[in-house]
């Protein structure tokens, strides 16, 4: 979510459907949670033209190229396995390149991203489309979805020793990784600076074989592996949150936001991982939407800043993962029934191993002398 200044009329918008009775009492900086906006702009198809055929573009991103996975798929050499991608942002549809050999010719402009309408023409290398008029009104945006923050770890130290070099580098790798969520079919929300917001599940999806959390999780790992591998800065770490329920879309010209409990939360959760240790965290509502649950390991219950219901996080292991994950449960349960002595015990020897979220459960039970307060519930309440 945008810690930008809203502008006036979106914070007019969002006043009209919020809680506060009168106007001094609303905080233009405060977080909106839930709010009851039903803005659904009717959004008129398009379709391309290529000699005598014409394919409607899907609500989701249409990715265009050579590859046989492509949506829109173009036969030559030229053209890149994945070319460029067109997708719904705001009222219009905006065309993209994604990182093309031969790049992406608008009305003969070269263009790195910019609307598009009908009338318009498209050189992808050697072919030539056209943008026609669909019957078509797209649908609504899916009222559920799988919302992703992702931040780099210690970037304001970093901008600092290595200059606008590591700036210039970090906004190339950005988009590289928004690239690759439209290619999952998700959708890049915003750049945050030093990291991105994306959804996953915004668009009705046709083929039952996609599943937005997995496809989240897959380019949340994607993510982390390869601002790891970057050769001029090696060994950047990041931060994801994860989470999956109900969103308040609000579209502008070419703009699109999101905002409720389920963005705030996956904000939350990117934080968290400090917390643990952790590189990935996802909530316990997008875990019981996955059909397989092989890689998660449940480390806690917890409650964030702005959020009375607890959440039970989960963070994605590796496949090269060495945590003993029953020992970890075990003591997790101890921690939770408020056997502490027990707990640590169990928990002690993965702490000394190196393993995050053991040693943040051990740090938090010696901080509190050892033995679990009056009235434990198990559920511990995050501060920051």
């Amino acid at each position: 979510m945008s810690t930008d200044h809203l502008d006036p009329d979106e914070l007019a918008l969002l006043a009209a459907f919020s809680a506060y009775e009168d106007d001094n009492a609303f905080d233009e900086d405060a977080t909106f949670i839930g709010c009851a906006i039903d803005v659904k702009p009717r959004v008129q198809g398009l379709a391309l033209r290529l000699g005598e055929q014409v394919q409607p573009l899907p609500p989701s991103p249409a990715i265009i190229g050579r590859d046989p996975t492509c949506n829109v798929r173009l036969d030559s050499r030229s053209v890149s396995r994945a070319h460029a991608a067109i997708y719904r942002l705001g009222h219009h549809y905006v065309v993209r390149d994604l990182h093309s050999t031969n790049g992406v010719l608008l009305n003969q402009v070269l263009v790195s991203q910019a609307p598009i309408r009908a009338g318009d023409h498209l050189q992808i290398s050697d072919q030539h489309l056209e943008i026609v008029a669909s019957a078509e009104t797209l649908p609504s945006y899916q009222n559920q979805c799988t919302v992703l923050f992702f931040d780099l770890s210690n970037s304001t130290r970093l901008i600092e020793q290595h200059g606008p070099s590591f700036n210039h580098m970090l906004q190339g790798e950005l988009s590289k990784l928004e690239d690759r969520i439209l290619q999952a079919y998700g959708c890049p929300i915003k750049n945050l600076g030093d990291g991105l917001m994306a959804a996953f599940g915004l668009w009705p999806i046709p083929s039952p074989l996609y599943h937005p959390g997995i496809k989240a999780l897959e380019i949340a790992n994607t993510m982390a592996q390869h601002m790891a591998q970057i050769p001029a800065f090696p060994g950047l770490h990041v931060r994801i949150g994860l989470s999956y329920g109900p969103v308040t879309p609000l579209e502008k010209e070419n703009h699109l936001d999101l905002f409720g409990d389920t963005v705030n939360l996956a904000a939350r959760l990117e934080q968290a991982n400090k917390e643990y240790q952790t590189g990935i965290l996802l909530s316990g509502e997008l875990a019981d939407q996955l059909p397989n649950r092989q890689r998660l390991q449940e480390i806690d219950t917890v409650r964030v800043t702005g959020r009375d219901t607890p959440v039970t996080l989960y963070t994605w292991l590796p496949l090269d993962s060495s945590t003993d994950l029953a020992t970890y449960q075990a003591g997790l349960a101890a921690y939770r029934h408020g056997s502490w002595r027990e707990a640590t015990a169990l928990l002690s020897p993965l702490s000394a191993q190196g393993d995050g979220p053991a040693q943040a459960l051990c740090q938090r039970m010696e901080n509190l002398g050892g033995a679990a307060p009056k009235r434990w519930d198990g559920i511990w309440q995050l501060q920051k």
